[in-house]
């Protein structure tokens, strides 16, 4: 805001204001929304309200809260703004700020006069309602663009991911060599040394690694790092979903997986090494303690013997005395399941009598059940097949839109239809071709001694299995159950 001398005299006021995506837009720049509302005033001692790089759609601007400030003091008898949409893009905002403005000041607009009549109201609502549709529009049409890029295999966005530099021309990652050796570092000493990420944390420290600041890696950056696909190959475009709350919040939602379009970027490290760190962090966070206020031995590792879905813990109070459960979630996720709940108690003491039997009885503990292997019955001959002419189909597709022999809009249909049936085909391939799970480190010795809830829970997931459950009678006590 410019200074204005002390006065007993109102003053007049200009208000302009320009999003940080309308800086170039013809006609909205700050100086020229200045000018034209300096002459509207026909004389140049003003005071200016300027928010430089604040959306219309939210009443939370620096500028704008100054000046409704000093409209409540009483200092200002003549506010003047470019047009409706620089007070705001939101209907019902504009009406508040307007009927505020004028209890107090006369409210002037250089491009366009309404009558204070209620068809005038009726004109400034229209108006309101127009310039905001023009910015969805603008916002729609963006957003196809940034598809029609994703799905032609380019990044929308720089987002500076570590490990990389961005070639602008190409709108593709090109490996740095420097911190991709670090990426790799971190993975590799993940597996290594089998510790947590708080721990890998500690030893790069120790070691003076740093990131592109100078500063050591977070626990949170180092997370981010491990558990994203991009280091093997594969990028994810339109995964989420952000929608603005306010100047600077943001609201981020995940998209439905069929939205997702994956994008091929150089590879880091390899995708073996990439699925063993990903099975090493879910059983880290599955046994860290914080996760439950309660003692579950199988959580995160007991499946639906019906459904096959993860079942949970959950809890009953009867005659004040409190029973443990695994339940399927199917009735909260509306799905169709005949399983009933199981005792938690029962279930557990069952599984880890078994161990201790297997282990006392000299097996070995690698041989507790079949690891699953690719078996090739035909079905996934069948299912790479239709990959690839589901693959061949949206490359044709996406060669009709690059010769403009059709739109994206004419093709959106058609090829959300193909990523759903690649999603659906790829995830049931991995599934069938899943790679063998490690073998376990855990030793009869580590049974024997595993006295506590916490080591057994160790044991347990150590172990590289998961139980399979489903209730057999009318009581939760009847289990039938299994290793898978």
């Amino acid at each position: 805001m410019s200074y204005i001398p002390y006065s007993n005299e109102r003053i007049i006021a200009i208000y302009v204001r320009v999003s940080t995506e309308e800086q170039a837009k013809s006609g909205y720049s700050l100086a020229d929304q200045l000018r034209r509302c300096k002459e509207k005033a026909g004389c140049t001692i003003v005071n200016e309200y300027i928010d430089d790089g604040y959306s219309g759609e939210f009443m939370e601007r620096p500028a704008l809260d100054e000046l409704r400030n000093d409209l409540h003091k009483g200092l200002i008898k003549t506010v003047i703004v470019y047009d409706l949409d620089r007070l705001s893009r939101e209907t019902d905002h504009l009406l508040i700020l307007v009927k505020e403005i004028e209890k107090r000041a006369e409210l002037i607009f250089v491009t366009n006069e309404y009558a204070k009549t209620p068809a005038g109201e009726l004109f400034m609502t229209i108006h309101a309602a127009m310039a905001k549709y023009e910015k969805e529009t603008i916002k729609s049409r963006t957003m196809r663009g940034k598809r029609q890029k994703a799905l032609s295999g380019k990044l929308v966005f720089n987002d500076k991911a570590y490990g990389y530099n961005f070639n602008n021309e190409k709108s593709m990652y090109e490996v740095n060599l420097k911190e991709a050796e670090i990426v790799r570092l971190m993975f590799n000493t993940y597996i290594d040394r089998n510790y947590g990420v708080r721990s890998l944390a500690f030893e790069l420290k120790a070691m003076g690694i740093t990131n592109r600041l100078g500063k050591p890696f977070t626990i949170s950056n180092i997370h981010r790092i491990l558990s994203n696909e991009m280091y093997a190959g594969t990028k994810w475009s339109f995964k989420y979903y952000e929608k603005k709350v306010g100047q600077y919040k943001s609201e981020r939602t995940i998209r439905d997986q069929s939205e997702w379009i994956p994008i091929s970027v150089p590879v880091i490290v390899d995708v073996e090494i990439w699925m063993k760190v990903q099975a090493m962090l879910k059983q880290n966070m599955n046994f860290s303690k914080r996760n439950t206020k309660r003692e579950y031995l199988l959580r995160g590792i007991i499946r639906c013997g019906s459904c096959g879905y993860s079942m949970i813990g959950s809890r009953k109070l009867i005659k004040d005395k409190e029973y443990l459960y695994y339940t399927c979630p199917s009735k909260m996720e509306k799905r169709e399941c005949h399983n009933g709940t199981v005792r938690a108690d029962k279930l557990d003491s069952n599984v880890w009598t078994y161990i201790e039997n297997w282990s006392a009885d000299g097996h070995d503990l690698n041989n507790l059940v079949t690891i699953n292997s690719p078996t090739d019955n035909g079905m996934i001959t069948k299912i790479r097949e239709q990959i690839n002419e589901l693959n061949e189909s949206k490359s044709e597709i996406l060669y009709l839109i690059r010769k403009r022999k059709i739109t994206i809009e004419e093709a959106d249909n058609d090829i959300d239809i193909i990523n759903k049936e690649l999603n659906i085909a790829n995830d049931t391939l991995n599934k069938l071709t899943k790679v063998e799970h490690p073998k376990t480190t855990v030793t009869h010795l580590d049974i024997l001694n595993a006295d506590t809830f916490e080591k057994r829970r160790k044991v347990i997931l150590s172990l590289n299995i998961y139980i399979k459950a489903i209730r057999t009678g009318w009581k939760p006590e009847n289990i039938d159950w299994g290793f898978e």
